[in-house]
């Protein structure tokens, strides 16, 4: 991982920060396989990306479906439900060098 990861209450939550500098690739950094996870099935993702240059694209990943989260520079807060199966987030980026700053972690039912 390119970044500083502080895991919470399991490998669904907690914290990213990192910064880049022309990376190519692909960073699975939430995420698993569970078919129940003990606190629920309701994330909430807050998210800084800054793209400076190339590009890059914060996905959620679910079974054989990708949701891109963001792909241009900006902030924002959303709600995601995971259902048994793959469950990602996951960062791609082409050349890309900037910063991201993530947090994840059990929305309020």
């Amino acid at each position: 991982m390119q970044g500083e990861k502080d895991e919470g209450v399991d490998a669904y939550t907690g914290t990213y920060t990192a910064a880049y500098d022309g990376f190519n690739g692909k960073e699975f950094i939430f995420g698993g396989t569970a078919l129940n996870r003990e606190n629920g099935n309701h994330l909430q993702v807050t998210y800084k990306l800054t793209i400076e240059d190339g590009t890059a694209e914060l996905n959620w990943i679910a079974g054989s479906d990708e949701y891109s989260i963001a792909n241009i520079s900006s902030e924002d807060t959303k709600e995601y439900t995971i259902s048994s199966g793959d469950n990602y987030i996951v960062l791609k980026g082409d050349h890309f060098s900037g910063s991201l700053e993530l947090i994840v972690k059990d929305a309020e039912n």
